[in-house]
């Protein structure tokens, strides 16, 4: 039971990461495209010439592949019952708050801020209402029910004497 409670908690956690920070990566990238210069606290600094935003998709291309690495990993080397729940978990907090940002969003969106005078809730929504979120929650839930077959198949068989039971002919 603890496995599993520990396994929803870092889904629940690795998502709020995810979004946080891809949310951040991709603002910044909008803003490059658009030609807008924004300080760490997403305050408008001045106006350049629009840009392809390569660094920004670079750095979300590796922020996003490592968070999948990891939960990847982790879920292959947690036990049997707890094994694809941090990856549904994930997965599923992704999909409820792209939702309710969606849900609730404006379109055509005016700006970038769009309303929001937080920072945080500006990264929140833009990384939510991103079509990479739903393509990385489906790949979580795909590898969640792929990865217990995956893994079942690459372990050799357990022999009678690795299983602590010794063969008949030798009682």
């Amino acid at each position: 039971m603890r496995k599993i409670i520990a396994s929803v908690a870092v889904g629940c956690a690795c998502a709020a990461i995810y979004l946080i920070v891809a949310g951040y990566l991709l603002f910044q990238a909008q803003t490059v495209e658009s030609g807008l210069i924004f300080n760490w606290n997403l305050e408008p600094v001045s106006v350049t010439d629009p840009q392809p935003p390569v660094l920004q998709m670079a750095s979300f291309l590796l922020w996003s592949a490592l968070v999948f690495w990891l939960l990847l990993w982790l879920s292959a080397r947690s036990s049997a019952i707890s094994r694809s729940t941090s990856l549904v978990t994930t997965a599923s907090v992704l999909v409820v708050v792209a939702g309710i940002f969606l849900a609730t969003a404006n379109y055509p969106r005016p700006s970038l801020m769009d309303g929001t005078d937080s920072a945080f809730l500006a990264c929140l929504q833009t990384g939510a209402t991103s079509p990479a979120t739903m393509t990385m929650a489906a790949a979580l839930v795909v590898f969640a029910f792929a990865v217990p077959q995956i893994r079942s198949a690459t372990q050799p068989p357990i022999e009678l004497e690795e299983a602590g039971t010794a063969p008949a002919s030798r009682l």
